[in-house]
């Protein structure tokens, strides 16, 4: 089954590519007319991959659906998202589940990210990253006083 999925991936990724199209995100328009139950349970059996590539790509179209529907819960992929934050194969992968995850949480903290037209999954990631740390740790400017 999950052979199924990567190949079905790879032609789309390749018809995609032989239409002239660059985009590796879907857009609005696209998400808006789509089967979102479907792709929510689509995305959750990729989040379960053994490959690496496949659980990350599917992390970062989840973070991409969740950024153009924040009213929408996915539990179960969020649930899932949950999992492979805790228990993923890689460091990488569990770090980008961590900030998918954050997403989840907190899709109206990543408004301007929503709308920003990312060619790969690490310029997501990275803009999301980027997000949590200007919101986390940039908030307030608090002064601290040393010991001296």
């Amino acid at each position: 089954m999950n052979r199924m999925m990567i190949v079905a991936a790879a032609a789309m990724i390749t018809a995609a590519g032989a239409m002239g199209q660059t985009a590796y995100f879907s857009n609005e328009a696209r998400h808006k007319c789509s089967d979102l139950a479907n792709a929510e349970k689509k995305y959750v059996q990729c989040l379960k991959s053994e490959n690496a590539g496949v659980v990350e790509s599917a992390l970062a179209h989840a973070v991409n659906m969740k950024l153009i529907c924040p009213s929408l819960e996915f539990k179960k992929l969020k649930a899932e998202i949950n999992n492979v934050s805790a228990n993923g194969n890689s460091t990488m992968t569990r770090y980008k589940a961590y900030l998918a995850g954050l997403v989840f949480e907190n899709a109206q903290m990543f408004g301007h990210v929503r709308s920003a037209g990312y060619t790969t999954p690490e310029e997501l990631f990275r803009s999301v990253a980027t997000q949590v740390q200007m919101t986390y740790l940039d908030e307030g400017e608090i002064e601290y006083a040393r010991a001296r």
